[in-house]
């Protein structure tokens, strides 16, 4: 299914003799965009010096302009679809195209005045045709589904996904007072054009048959019902808190592996496959260098895998690595993997991990400061990540409770937190 969209008139109503087209449709799991605009030739933009200095040592994407706004350019807005949620509350998505191939997608919450990250990168960049003939450009652009707001649902149709969206282009106008034209395909209110009025964007509806699956991939909003309410987080017992008369009683049993034997038991189950994607992803002299600098003498790699990696709005893809220390860190995910941060996950700070869809699960930090969601399109095996953390947490609990008899502060602390985010309803879970 898809849908069209025009704009023939400015931001407050008036006639415009423009005409901007756009199309969007569900095409391989992403949200595709369709675009046919007038051409004005106006300035291409400069080298985005700011952006540079903000990340020197990144891959940088050129096409990527956090200025864009200040050229030729059309602004697609796609906001939560769910009408329960207060306005100031509402996550959305600013899309910005450009005639150039330049593109910038940035995420807000409530009424654009709280801006979120402009950290959103593409993969497939733009494909952008300019006709200096007819005086058009076309462009299309697949942005991941779980860059969106999640969707709203239809309780007559279970293949429905809504949003609240708005079309929206700026262009230089020579020859008048204005300078510039605003272009919206949402007519909005006040003395200055203003996007990011939330109340006046019209409703944006698409049907697929994998709607289910696509509501488990899109955003972690406060309107994601596919998330909070997931069988895996309604299904977690409490009952089975790991409590010092059970772990002694289970490692007595032999239910609890030392962690040693837990890594040495993945290892051995993944130990090819893990090599094979090692392999697939680096050269051996790749792996040394990273190894050298990531690594203590005698860790080595237990784990690896190819993810995309959202914290809040922050989009990146990563090569997420488990050691023998343990250690979880991520590394970029092309040469020459720069090391890019670690999962404070120690003994006495233990990362809860939950696995939300077959593609995704969270890692969230023993003070529920933040939380990591991992999204595997490539089939590296999110349940492995799932089954090895939790075991390791498991094992490490059994042993402070061997040595030291009681709970570490931290982990006291951890579970106070775990029992007031239960009786809460809260998602955020110690395991």
């Amino acid at each position: 299914m898809s849908v069209a969209f025009t704009i023939d008139h400015t931001w407050n109503g008036k006639k415009s003799s423009h005409l901007y087209k756009l199309k969007l449709s569900i095409v391989h799991g992403d949200l595709a965009f369709f675009l046919d605009a007038p051409f004005f030739d106006d300035p291409v933009p400069k080298r985005d010096e700011s952006l540079i200095s903000l990340v020197p040592q990144r891959n940088l994407d050129e096409n990527r302009h956090t200025q864009l706004a200040q050229y030729e350019c059309i602004s697609v807005l796609i906001a939560t679809g769910s009408h329960d949620v207060p306005l100031e509350s509402q996550e959305y998505i600013e899309v910005l195209l450009g005639p150039h191939g330049h593109y910038l997608i940035t995420g807000y919450t409530g009424q654009g005045d709280e801006k979120g990250d402009q950290s959103m990168l593409l993969e497939q960049r733009p494909q952008t045709l300019i006709n200096r003939k007819l005086g058009r450009w076309s462009s299309k652009v697949s942005v991941p589904f779980f860059f969106l707001p999640a969707p709203g649902d239809d309780p007559n149709d279970a293949l429905i996904l809504k949003w609240k969206f708005n079309f929206c282009a700026v262009h230089d106008l020579p020859n008048t007072v204005e300078g510039r034209e605003y272009l919206s395909h949402a007519k909005l209110k006040g003395s200055i054009p203003n996007f990011h009025q939330l109340q006046s964007f019209v409703e944006l509806v698409l049907s697929d048959a994998s709607s289910q699956r696509l509501r488990s991939i899109s955003r972690a909003s406060v309107s994601s019902k596919s998330v909070h309410d997931n069988s895996a987080i309604r299904n977690l017992n409490f009952d089975n808190e790991f409590t010092p008369n059970k772990l002694k009683r289970d490692l007595q049993n032999g239910k609890i592996e030392p962690v040693s034997e837990v890594l040495q038991r993945y290892k051995r189950e993944y130990d090819v496959s893990t090599k094979q994607l090692i392999q697939k992803l680096m050269t051996q002299k790749e792996l040394e260098a990273l190894c050298a600098q990531q690594m203590q003498p005698g860790e080595h790699i237990v784990m690896c895998g190819k993810f995309w990696k959202r914290d809040g709005w922050f989009y990146s893809r990563c090569i997420l690595i488990l050691t023998s220390l343990p250690k979880l860190i991520y590394v970029d995910h092309t040469a020459p993997f720069a090391y890019r941060g670690n999962l404070d996950w120690k003994m006495t700070r233990p990362v809860s991990v939950v696995q939300t869809t077959d593609e995704r699960f969270n890692i969230t930090l023993a003070d529920c400061s933040k939380t990591f969601h991992f999204y595997d399109d490539s089939e590296f095996g999110v349940s492995r990540w799932v089954d090895v953390i939790t075991d390791v947490n498991r094992s490490w609990k059994a042993y402070l409770v061997e040595s030291l008899g009681q709970y570490d502060a931290d982990v006291l602390a951890a579970m106070q937190r775990q029992k007031a985010a239960a009786s809460s309803g809260s998602s955020c879970f110690i395991l």
